[in-house]
């Protein structure tokens, strides 16, 4: 087959097609790339899995078959992201190509490239490294997950590229679902005209009014009812409210909004624990949460019974090591407990190590916040960046269903919304914002909301005690359930 014989409506096979017919969002954008070629730049602001990327990629591989010595190009926020999303995903980049025995097409890993026998060739790779890619050229440019790239990615290194004469006009796509109100949407809102009186922002595709050389298309999912609805009731239950909002709908989330843990979701906690008179309960779980905080304001120690803080001791000094030991085994024989949990980054780990050696026979959990999230949790589903994600979004869940004791300390009611703000990456993976954004917010560093999640995440490894008892619930107490 030639690249003479390819034309829009047969490529690339009777599937793809197929798939247009019944999503009209994807087929409106696909008719406007083929047959309006006044448009040189197009704007996809669409839900999360409403075939996006994929489209796009389908149009610059089409460009690639109808056209010789043509350059296609993508560029993922990151390299490592370009492989992960398009090329090493069955579902993405090889399912799209056409038949190989047809077509002749070869595939090199090394730079993630597709040749085409009329000399064109697709590749792709990552903004994670701009200056490298100053100079480059291209017929057509896919700007994937533009919301999570740096802005420079366009206005300094690609904007003047593809505004560079040549024979066919250059042709841009970006492509994103939202990250707050950035970069992406300003542009898109600057190509739709947003600022003219009367326009608003489209839900449904197609932009009412565009600038010149401009495409904008914008789909949520209440629109085109594509998503599974168990995929959704899913989604509702383990997302925060912002994200569901962010990734089904679009929505331009502000900053504030972006928070696992709520001011509102304490006040109901408080609310409902207090109202509970008694508790009965076969399992006590016991744990002493220790963040050693070196690089932080204050060493904490918080004993805590079923997710309750029932003692508490801080080290403001300058505190070393053994003294956090020490500290951390009187409040073990308060409580009545052997289990800890300890924040083992950087000079914590001599802390856990002096307590799983004590001849007490300590049971030591070591926390080490950068690591992968717990293999086949809700949290890998969720797609947690890290262990540190995974422990925040879990005591969101614990909060939001009362699994857990009342939250009476105001520094830490007011500093658990802040500490964990969080942000998604290019990839999808949520990740609590760093320490030192969230030290400018709370004014602060965050030690006390850091080991209190550290100490709620751990309790659900540690072994109950069997042995029945009545607890008497205040607003200092857990409710019926919890950690059972």
């Amino acid at each position: 087959m030639t690249s003479d014989t390819l034309t829009a409506p047969t490529y690339p096979n009777e599937r793809y097609c197929a798939d247009l017919e019944s999503t009209w969002w994807r087929a409106e954008f696909a008719h406007a790339w083929c047959n309006d070629p006044d448009r040189r730049f197009f704007m996809l602001e669409w839900a999360r899995r409403h075939r996006k990327t994929s489209d796009a990629v389908t149009m610059l591989i089409r460009d690639c078959m109808l056209h010789k010595d043509w350059v296609s190009l993508v560029v993922a926020p990151f390299r490592v992201q370009a492989q992960e999303i398009l090329w090493d995903d069955p579902k993405m980049l090889f399912s799209i190509l056409p038949d190989q025995e047809l077509c002749g097409w070869e595939s090199n890993k090394s730079d993630l490239s597709i040749k085409f026998p009329g000399g064109s060739i697709f590749r792709l790779t990552g903004g994670d490294k701009l200056e490298g890619r100053r100079g480059i050229d291209c017929n057509d440019l896919l700007l994937t997950e533009f919301a999570y790239a740096k802005p420079t990615l366009w206005t300094e290194i690609f904007m003047p590229i593809m505004a560079g004469r040549s024979e066919i006009p250059r042709r841009v796509i970006f492509d994103y679902t939202p990250r707050g109100d950035n970069h992406a949407t300003q542009l898109f809102d600057w190509a739709s005209c947003q600022s003219d009186p009367g326009q608003e922002l489209p839900t449904r595709g197609r932009a009412a009014k565009l600038l010149d050389l401009w495409w904008c298309s914008r789909v949520i999912n209440d629109e085109t009812r594509f998503l599974d609805p168990v995929f959704l009731d899913e989604c509702r239950d383990k997302w925060p409210r912002a994200i569901y909002d962010q990734e089904i709908n679009c929505a331009r989330v502000t900053a504030e909004e972006m928070t696992l843990i709520t001011t509102e979701m304490l006040h109901e906690l408080n609310n409902r624990v207090g109202d509970i008179p008694v508790l009965e309960t076969d399992e006590v779980r016991k744990i002493v949460s220790i963040d050693p905080a070196f690089g932080g304001d204050v060493c904490e120690i918080m004993g805590m019974n079923n997710c309750r803080i029932v003692e508490q001791q801080d080290i403001r000094a300058k505190h070393k090591t053994a003294e956090i030991v020490m500290a951390g085994k009187v409040v073990a024989r308060k409580l009545g407990t052997k289990n800890f949990i300890v924040d083992c980054i950087g000079n914590g780990l001599g802390v856990a190590d002096g307590l799983s050696s004590d001849e007490a026979g300590y049971h030591v959990q070591y926390f080490n916040s950068s690591e992968s999230p717990t293999p086949d949790s809700l949290a890998e589903e969720l797609q947690c960046a890290n262990r540190r994600a995974e422990a925040y979004w879990y005591t969101a869940q614990e909060i939001q269903a009362c699994r857990v004791g009342a939250v009476t300390s105001q520094r830490l009611r007011t500093g658990l919304p802040t500490a964990s703000r969080y942000t998604v990456r290019g990839n999808g993976r949520l990740l609590i914002e760093p320490k030192v954004k969230i030290k400018q917010w709370l004014g602060r560093s965050p030690d006390d909301e850091d080991c209190y999640v550290m100490g709620v995440w751990g309790t659900q490894r540690v072994k109950p005690q069997n042995a029945r008892t009545t607890l008497r619930l205040d607003r200092h107490s857990a409710p019926p359930g919890a950690m059972a």
